[in-house]
């Protein structure tokens, strides 16, 4: 079908409409005179509204006769300019009491089209002006899923009524959510609450919505926020102690990393600065500047934080510096030029290739390597100069392998709800894709959805089951995501004994590069969680059934635990029977 030439125009017209329209209202005061309250009864007449709404719990099968009477009025104009006008009248004339029963029990009868839509707007935006109290409690009737945008809006226009009516109606789920869209205007208000939830024992819910709000008050309060440190509970402090330090890593990258190496947990703060916020790039920059200033520890571990250190733009800069010669050992350096390679990949494939060429690297990991870069699914004239480069014909042959496969892979995959990720994830083919498209989606999902997640995967039938366990055990990119969803995952294989993957997921799948068990996912998301929450991570890590997966959870969270909170581990610690609490200090002492 030809499209509409005249279709852009209709719309930015239509656009402009409503912006007027609104305009309109505004300049009046916000209201019709019929529907007009003072600012000193607001308060009590909105209350009121809204309880005789909500007590209403028999429904009309239709407008009362009165919005019938003005619907026909409206529809029997045949005019259509006439029609709008009429339309946007009666928008502005409602009462107050009766906004949320026009959107709610839709009664304005209209085509869908633009008259109804513009309707709605101006309704809309009515009644949360008018009466924020009734629409969020009509809201929450329907559901959690449903309030935020009601929250969101009335934190934009009366933050502390918003608070007020917490505190009279408490839900501390959607409090907690509240204070991140509080925060992003008023954060010294988003904290003081923040404060007050925390210290009335209000459940823990603050986790990952308190994380969010605490992100924006960093950004926007950040003296206010270090000044309130010893007031929050760890997790929190952690968090919030890694966001001040990324601003501060991205005022003076200098200083700070400076004064990062005379601290014992100095590495690790710094990793907690990168997974909240900061500049990589920066910090980046500095380490490589003299890497002879590093202390050993850190040239020992730097590994691990490469990836947040390493991007496409000084990937060959990593690679081409002099690690040897700053005392690094030749297993560091490798790591770190691999982690280079692995980084040019995407953006810059022919570079990687190039890169590849000049070292020395075991079979198994140039292998995954040329999966990685002929798995994108690059334009042929690429893919073809990138065959040219490779050294041998069974590398090519190879790479034509990986080539084939992406060619033939399926869509992105795509699902809106827990049950439709649940659903396709049963039905994961290596052959056809990877688990990381499945992940992905998950690491945008926030703490709610990701629950429904883990309530589904439990009912899952034994035999889909173990392979869900399996790729979740196995992701360990998202260290900003609630991790219980893996961490659930990980106990299933331990008490399960995953079978090992078929050789063709194996060499399909990115996670089959990582070593295939649960011993080492219990380890990594043990410290991976430690970084964030040692508290949370340290009773996950206990509810793990026992055997050898527990024992090395336990050795590698100490391990790094101590090194920023020698108390916190030592009490952790003396709960333990005596031979497993001598088997964990022994692998403590030991280098790492």
């Amino acid at each position: 079908m030809k499209a509409n030439p005249r279709t852009p125009f209709r719309l930015l017209a239509c656009a402009g409409f409503i912006g007027a329209a609104c305009a309109g209202w505004q300049l009046a005061g916000g209201s019709s005179a019929a529907s007009a309250t003072t600012s000193n009864s607001g308060t009590e007449a909105r209350s009121s509204k809204a309880a005789s709404r909500t007590e209403r719990s028999v429904r009309e099968s239709g407008p009362p006769p009165q919005a019938r009477r003005q619907i026909a009025a409206i529809r029997g104009i045949s005019s259509s300019k006439e029609r709008m006008q009429a339309t946007i009248a009666l928008a502005y004339s409602l009462p107050a009491s009766e906004l949320g029963d026009w959107i709610d029990r839709r009664w304005f009868q209209s085509e869908p089209g633009f008259d109804l839509t513009l309707f709605n707007k101006i309704v809309n935006q009515r009644w949360q002006t008018e009466d924020p109290q009734g629409k969020l409690k009509l809201a929450m009737e329907a559901g959690e899923g449903y309030s935020m945008g009601a929250v969101e809006s009335w934190a934009k226009q009366d933050p502390a009524a918003l608070l007020a009516y917490f505190k009279e109606n408490p839900n501390p789920n959607l409090e907690y959510q509240s204070l991140q869209a509080i925060a992003k205007a008023n954060p010294t208000l988003a904290l003081t609450r923040l404060r007050e939830l925390i210290a009335s024992g209000s459940p823990d819910n603050s986790g990952y919505y308190g994380n969010e709000a605490l992100r924006e008050i960093a950004a926007k309060a950040p003296e206010a926020l270090a000044a309130a440190l010893n007031g929050l509970p760890k997790n929190l402090r952690l968090q919030a102690e890694g966001m001040l330090l990324g601003k501060r890593l991205e005022s003076d990258p200098t200083g700070e990393l400076r004064a990062l190496m005379q601290r014992p947990d100095g590495l690790t703060a710094l990793e907690r600065a990168f997974n909240t916020s900061g500049d990589p790039g920066k910090i980046s920059d500095v380490i490589l500047s003299d890497l002879t200033a590093l202390p050993e520890q850190w040239r020992g571990q730097l590994g691990r934080i490469a990836d947040n250190l390493i991007n496409p733009d000084n990937a060959e800069k990593w690679f081409r510096s002099d690690f040897a010669a700053a005392g690094f050992t030749e297993d560091q350096v490798k790591n770190l030029k691999q982690t280079a390679i692995r980084n040019l990949s995407y953006q810059n494939p022919e570079q990687a290739l190039k890169l590849m060429g000049e070292m020395e690297l075991d079979p198994k990991v140039r292998e995954n390597m040329l999966r990685n870069l002929f798995s994108y699914g690059h334009d042929a004239e690429k893919n073809e100069k990138m065959l040219a480069l490779l050294s041998s014909d069974a590398e090519r042959e190879t790479a034509q392998k990986w080539l084939d496969r992406s060619s033939g892979r399926s869509e992105e995959v795509k699902a809106e709800t827990p049950s439709e990720w649940l659903e396709q994830i049963q039905n994961y083919d290596p052959a056809k894709g990877n688990s990381y498209r499945y992940m992905s989606i998950l690491a945008q999902w926030d703490k709610d959805k990701l629950a429904e997640v883990a309530s589904g995967f439990r009912t899952l039938p034994a035999d889909k089951k173990m392979g869900v366990a399996t790729i979740l055990a196995g992701d360990d990119n998202n260290s900003r995501g609630d991790p219980s969803l893996r961490g659930e995952a990980i106990r299933y294989l331990i008490l399960n004994e995953a079978p090992a993957k078929p050789e063709e997921a194996q060499a399909n799948d990115p996670f089959a590069s990582r070593p295939q068990n649960a011993t080492h996912y219990a380890s990594s998301l043990a410290v991976q969680w430690g970084i964030k929450d040692p508290e949370a991570a340290s009773q996950w890590v206990q509810g793990l059934p026992e055997g050898n997966a527990k024992l090395w959870a336990q050795k590698n969270l100490a391990a790094n635990w101590a090194q920023y909170d020698p108390d916190g581990v030592q009490r952790w610690l003396s709960s333990f029977p005596a031979a497993s609490r001598s088997e964990v200090e022994k692998f403590m002492k030991e280098p790492q």
